[in-house]
């Protein structure tokens, strides 16, 4: 372990050697005219640093995605054609499917991705009621097909991670599934963001580690038109962002004194490396990433300035949000307190601050990709085990049932 900490060491000193030449206005400038011509093959031997399984995993969801969008995806199964056709109908009737026929497939008839092919189709479209019902049909069959092949649950990561989903809600497993085999226990018994192994994926996590032990952490969150109580954050130890802090006076205040932290995902972060100025070289800001791609990136973790996340790969379906990435990461450290502000988790008309996503986000879409209800299960996990409080606005949301919260999110679709 200290060997490939040493060799990391010494790769980061030569990254920073070549970090500092490109500073050079002259240089700079070189290298943008480069970038233009050759954005790739050029910049990408500067750029390319580690791209993690989850970001990997990420791309491969918006793959699968684009595939069903553009009708790729076939099958003769007569199953399918229905769900296919209670879709058009809506899309062309606007006739919302019938949830007695939705409730009534056999999750045997498809595999675990055609019901999450047929998901995703529901959700995109509005339809997240009826397509609760198909994503559960998912999670059924997983379980099913690891029952008639029993084996090492741990090499069966669908199964596994159907099996977690499941035990954040105790009354559904015993509602829908029936008993479970004493094999099942163990993982449902685990806490859900305690089941990895606390495994260090760089020496970063150690000053990390120290800056954020016994500490009281407030999160501040990207849902819009929230009143924050500015005198009870400045309490707090620690300031979390989500990308970009923008003006936020608060978050310069606790930038300025060394204790704000920034997770970053990767929109952001190529937002900062676009912008090609001084300024992310010289943030007070520990900042963590999903991957370095960038050289500000590599810069500032050769400054103990910068970590990479624990990556989460055991959600059922998508992949964490940025809060519950958050959560998830600070699950690894010794924190005293966290709590959360400005989080409503799309319970409103207005799901952003503004300037908070691009300008040519999808919501729908992009919520269908990352699995709304993974998300919303783990963060309930995650508060109910009282290791997270939250504001007012956060804690309404939070102690909905699945039911009520896909209700509530359904409702302020039409608004976005």
């Amino acid at each position: 372990m200290q060997k490939k900490i040493r060799i990391e060491q010494i790769v980061f000193l030569w990254r920073n050697l070549v970090i500092l030449i490109l500073k050079n206005r002259v240089t700079s400038r070189l290298r943008i005219g480069l970038k233009k011509m050759v954005p790739e093959k050029v910049v990408r031997n500067f750029d390319g640093f580690r791209k993690t399984s989850s970001e990997r995993r990420y791309e491969k969801i918006s793959n699968d995605i684009d595939d069903i969008e553009c009708a790729e995806h076939h099958s003769d199964d007569s199953i399918s054609f229905l769900v296919g056709d209670l879709l058009n109908k809506y899309k062309l009737d606007g006739v919302r499917p019938c949830m007695r026929s939705i409730q009534g497939l056999d999750s045997d008839s498809l595999s675990t991705d055609q019901w999450l092919q047929a998901y995703f189709s529901f959700f995109s479209n509005g339809l997240v009621s009826e397509s609760a019902v198909l994503r559960s049909k998912a999670v059924a069959r997983s379980i099913q097909k690891h029952e008639q092949v029993p084996g090492d649950l741990k090499r069966d990561h669908r199964a596994m991670s159907a099996m977690m989903e499941l035990g954040w809600d105790v009354k559904k497993i015993k509602s829908t599934m029936g008993g479970l085999s004493s094999e099942l226990d163990p993982i449902i018994q685990a806490g859900f963001s305690r089941y990895q192994k606390n495994v260090s994926n760089n020496i970063k996590d150690e000053k990390y580690a120290k800056m954020v032990s016994g500490k009281r952490i407030a999160i501040l969150g990207p849902a819009a038109s929230k009143m924050l109580d500015v005198e009870e954050l400045r309490q707090y130890d620690l300031l979390i962002t989500t990308n970009e802090h923008g003006c936020n006076p608060l978050a310069n205040e606790f930038i300025a004194s060394g204790k704000c932290i920034s997770y970053y995902n990767s929109y952001h972060s190529k937002l900062l490396h676009q912008e090609r100025t001084i300024r992310p070289y010289n943030t007070k800001l520990f900042s963590i990433y999903r991957s370095f791609e960038y050289d500000y990136q590599v810069y500032q973790a050769v400054r103990d300035h910068a970590r990479l996340i624990h990556r989460n790969d055991y959600f059922f379906n998508g992949v964490p949000q940025a809060f519950q990435a958050i959560l998830h990461d600070l699950s690894y450290f010794e924190f005293s307190e966290i709590k959360a502000f400005g989080f409503d988790l799309y319970t409103s008309e207005h799901p952003y601050r503004s300037g908070y996503q691009s300008p040519t986000h999808r919501v729908l879409y992009d919520l269908g990709r990352h699995d709304l209800i993974s998300n919303f299960l783990y963060a309930k996990s995650f508060y109910d085990s009282g290791r997270l409080k939250a504001d007012d606005s956060l804690h309404r949301v939070l102690t909905l049932s699945l039911t009520e919260y896909l209700e509530r999110v359904e409702s302020c679709i039409v608004h976005w």
